[in-house]
């Protein structure tokens, strides 16, 4: 399950409880197709906070499905004309990574798998707290905080 905010060029999506399949990478496609054309061209910064993830599998975590979720990906941003490869090259984009140290593991191992040959399926950095990934991303921890808990403004969704 997961919830998300997003504010100008700031996005945070909080994973918790059980994580399904590859529930990182289809919140993407469901979050990103909401999103009007000046959201997606702005996106600079994303956090994906999975430090409340309770259970993870490896369903879903192979290479074939990248290859699905790049073209479905590029369909959202192409609605708008736009080059989804040079809009998530230049977007930051972290990962808190579950508290849980073999929930962790299991995660790292479905990073391996779906990496396409050494290569990188979104450009993301693994950080152990969101502190250190808000100060990686150079931004304010108190409005991210605020943000991160659903701020009046900011479009919140949640999902199973």
């Amino acid at each position: 399950m997961y919830r998300y905010a997003i504010e100008h060029d700031f996005l945070i999506v909080e994973y918790f409880d059980v994580y399904e399949g590859a529930e990182l990478y289809e919140s993407i496609l469901e979050i990103l197709s909401t999103l009007l054309k000046h959201h997606l061209s702005s996106l600079k910064n994303i956090i994906f906070d999975l430090s409340e993830v309770e259970s993870i599998g490896l369903h879903d975590s192979d290479r074939a499905y990248v290859a699905i979720w790049r073209v479905k990906l590029n369909k959202i941003f192409l609605r708008y004309d736009l080059d989804a490869q040079k809009i998530i090259s230049r977007v930051n984009a972290v990962v808190v990574l579950p508290k849980d140290s073999e929930v962790s593991a299991i995660y790292q191992e479905r990073l391996k798998k779906m990496s396409p040959a050494g290569g990188v399926v979104l450009p993301t950095k693994t950080f152990a707290t969101l502190t250190e990934a808000v100060s990686h991303l150079g931004l304010d921890a108190e409005w991210v905080k605020r943000s991160h808990r659903y701020a009046a403004g900011s479009i919140i969704r949640e999902a199973n």
